[in-house]
């Protein structure tokens, strides 16, 4: 019989991370913030991962390991793209005023 106590709380926090920096990815300040976040969220998502695995089924939250990982990755990927388009952004207004 499967006596489940509930969903793991680190695999919530991944996913919730993750969503989080995935948001926060688009902003100025925020792409770098995201890539730490994402990268706190991939770490999170491994530790609930080894806690659920580790309960023998009395915890849940695959799916919320599983979305924070992905969450994570997307947040790393989009802050890199965007942390290197505000850079060029910048370094091209830079350019622009000293011409």
């Amino acid at each position: 019989m499967n006596m489940s106590t509930g969903d793991d709380p680190i695999s919530k926090s991944a996913l919730i991370k993750g969503i989080i920096a995935c948001c926060i990815a688009v902003l100025p300040v925020g792409s770098v913030i995201a890539i730490i976040m994402g990268i706190q969220a991939k770490k999170r998502a491994k530790l609930g991962k080894e806690a659920i695995e580790a309960s023998n089924g009395t915890l849940r939250g695959k799916g919320a390991y599983m979305a924070g990982n992905i969450c994570g990755l997307v947040a790393i990927i989009l802050g890199a793209i965007m942390s290197a388009y505000y850079a060029f952004a910048m370094f091209a207004m830079f350019m622009a005023l000293v011409a």
